[in-house]
């Protein structure tokens, strides 16, 4: 995955904050400062590997910085444009140029982000589960600092996760949720089977090789088997 690293009116050591993310993105890395906030992110190049579709990427008023991945692109690009990459980075700047954190409410995917927005400011987001990671800091009253990993920040210094589904406006220290999880289903081992299929298509939208790490068990047997049906 990729990193995200960043700071609101807090001083930071640029280069050391992106190598200390570094081995989370191999495939580029940037950074910059609009006011008072500073966006970092190296980059893991899933879909669109060209550097058009790198972070932080701008769209309108958004600059974003992105970790993650959205499996609905095609809906997503079908609904907007006109578009210059053909990556999931793109979909999300738009939606939050657009709507606001209520934009990611469009996406399915897996993602944490930090937008600057030229009229309302800057916010941290995590998906509505959490599953990928993004951690803040409040250093002093009106300053952040944020990273992908907590060993990015500095010691001593009581870091949080950003809660799932919710937003964080660091101007203000808001928090907005913006999705609640979805309540538990029962369906029968059919249902099951099929919204399995439809995850493991959904997650095959690359534009680099996929490959499966297998432990053995049978979730992730299942998985592959899935996918080999899928793409022999």
């Amino acid at each position: 995955m990729c990193g995200l690293i960043g700071a609101y009116g807090s001083p930071l050591n640029r280069s050391a904050a992106l190598a200390s993310i570094a081995h989370r993105g191999p495939d580029g890395s940037g950074w910059t400062v609009i006011g008072q906030t500073t966006l970092g992110h190296t980059r893991l190049a899933i879909q669109d590997v060209s550097d058009a579709a790198g972070c932080p990427f701008t769209y309108g008023p958004v600059t974003l910085t992105y970790n993650g991945e959205a499996w609905n692109t095609a809906e997503l690009r079908a609904a907007g444009g006109p578009w210059s990459t053909t990556g999931d980075t793109e979909c999300v700047a738009a939606l939050l140029a657009a709507h606001g954190p209520a934009g990611l409410e469009q996406v399915d995917g897996m993602f944490a982000c930090a937008r600057h927005h030229s009229d309302t400011g800057t916010w941290l987001a995590r998906d509505r589960y959490g599953k990928i990671p993004l951690y803040a800091v409040r250093t002093g009253r009106g300053q952040w600092l944020w990273a992908s990993e907590m060993k990015a920040l500095p010691r001593g210094v009581p870091a949080t996760a950003i809660p799932p589904g919710c937003a964080v406006h660091v101007d203000t220290g808001q928090t907005t949720r913006w999705a609640q999880p979805a309540p538990p289903l029962l369906p029968d081992p059919e249902t099951v089977l099929g919204l399995l299929r439809q995850g493991v298509a959904a997650r095959l939208l690359s534009d680099r090789p996929v490959c499966f790490l297998l432990s053995g068990g049978l979730d992730s047997t299942l998985v592959l088997t899935l996918a080999k049906q899928l793409h022999p």
